[in-house]
């Protein structure tokens, strides 16, 4: 049988659960909003969520409704409608600091792309794809294959499927951009965490699209 790989999977070998916020800024102490803030994977499915139809909407000159952030926030199975209430308010503040110009990326390496204002540079462009889904086909033969092998722990004499997928992809003229959201706790070596993970992608778009050259690629922390 081949195997399955997943380019996300490269990011999850070393790190260790965190909060994403400190309870101190909890607004009330409550067991379910510590839980949400606490489970990194719950919030950033929501973000994901929003990010996704937020793109779309913003491409096409519209915002995002109340009742399409209600609809996200009950998403996450929230047990009453204080929690539910927390979790509009919280996705309703991502989606306001993306208006206002998004989040500074005070953390990033500037000799690097990125952009901070992601909403402005998404109405400038040419194409925009949201929540990409790729499956790619690598056989023994390819350069790529090789990579892979260094990074899983894969058969050597046997091709390879690679899936996932990839959170914002834009064309600005003849480039491709690739955009990867992240809502780690914290931004402290975010850059060399995800690295990995954001070169694999890179290398699997040209791939695919058989480029000439590797298409760009940052973070964003939300």
């Amino acid at each position: 049988t081949l195997k399955r790989v997943r380019p996300s999977m490269v990011e999850l070998k070393e790190e260790e659960p965190s909060l994403i916020f400190t309870k101190e800024d909890l607004i009330r102490e409550d067991e379910e909003l510590v839980r949400f803030r606490d489970e990194r994977s719950l919030y950033g499915t929501l973000v994901h969520l929003l990010m996704e139809g937020a793109v779309i909407l913003v491409k096409n000159g519209k915002e995002l409704s109340e009742k399409r952030i209600r609809e996200i926030a009950e998403t996450g199975k929230p047990e009453n409608e204080k929690i539910l209430n927390e979790f509009i308010r919280i996705l309703t503040g991502v989606y306001e600091t993306f208006k206002k110009g998004g989040y500074e990326q005070t953390w990033a390496d500037k000799t690097l792309m990125h952009e901070e204002d992601l909403f402005k540079k998404l109405k400038s462009v040419e194409e925009v794809y949201t929540e990409l889904p790729f499956t790619l086909f690598v056989s023994t033969k390819e350069p790529l294959f090789k990579e892979l092998t260094e990074i899983f722990d894969l058969e050597k004499d046997k091709g390879l499927y690679v899936n996932g997928i990839i959170d914002l992809l834009y064309k600005e003229g003849d480039n491709y951009v690739i955009v990867d959201y992240k809502t780690d706790s914290s931004s402290v070596g975010m850059e060399k965490r995800h690295k990995p993970q954001l070169e694999l992608y890179k290398k699997i778009l040209r791939s695919m699209l058989n480029l000439d050259t590797l298409p760009k690629a940052y973070l964003y922390h939300i």
